[in-house]
């Protein structure tokens, strides 16, 4: 699973007051969204493990060509 920060609730208010300005005019709207967005990971990984799934997540950030030899340690060292 990639995630992003905002959307998987990855990071603290303060960032996302600076880097998604424009969601916050909708607070509400946003707060149970993000909610949603929570409980749909959780069930889904509960899934995956129910099934006897290896699930790995990968956050946008690390997704960077600054990050990426990191990422791909940390995706050879899931795969072994």
């Amino acid at each position: 699973m990639c995630a992003g920060f905002y959307m998987h609730r990855a990071t603290d208010s303060a960032f996302i007051a600076k880097i998604y300005p424009a969601l916050l005019t909708n607070a509400s709207y946003w707060s149970n969204k993000l909610v949603r967005n929570q409980l749909r990971d959780q069930v889904t990984m509960s899934a995956l493990t129910g099934m006897n799934w290896s699930y790995l997540i990968v956050w946008e950030c690390e997704a960077t060509n600054a990050g990426r030899c990191a990422l791909l340690a940390k995706l050879v060292e899931f795969l072994r």
